[in-house]
């Protein structure tokens, strides 16, 4: 979830939390102070203690992921090809238009396919 409104960053008091130029949520470990109100804030509940700091998903980047040259590992390793990663427009054009956002609170960048 990299939502266009994240009320998690809104909340950080330490700043520890912002938006990359490709729209990612990201979290700098190294400025978190572990208070978990990003946790709290979240409608998702995303955000994830790791006994260091708060952390989420950057789409693979720490591992070394370069965004828009190759895809994170979770959709590489889906063997069944379900999950999806790009931009939001290229992938609801994909489906036909026929994904419907997983939910409106915060404008998630998450959709899923219809089953009508």
């Amino acid at each position: 979830m990299h939502c266009a409104n994240p009320s998690c960053m809104d909340v950080c008091p330490a700043g520890a939390i912002s938006k990359d130029e490709h729209g990612l949520v990201r979290v700098d470990s190294n400025r978190c102070i572990g208070c978990k109100y990003c946790f709290q804030a979240c409608p998702y509940e995303v955000p994830r203690y790791n006994s260091v700091a708060m952390d989420k998903c950057d789409a693979c980047q720490k591992a070394g992921v370069k965004i828009g040259e190759e895809d994170p590992y979770c959709v590489r390793a889906c063997k069944f090809g379900a999950l999806k990663f790009g931009p939001m427009d290229e992938l609801l054009e994909a489906t036909n238009e026929s994904a419907v956002p997983i939910a409106d609170m915060n404008d998630p960048s998450c959709l899923v396919l219809g089953t009508e």
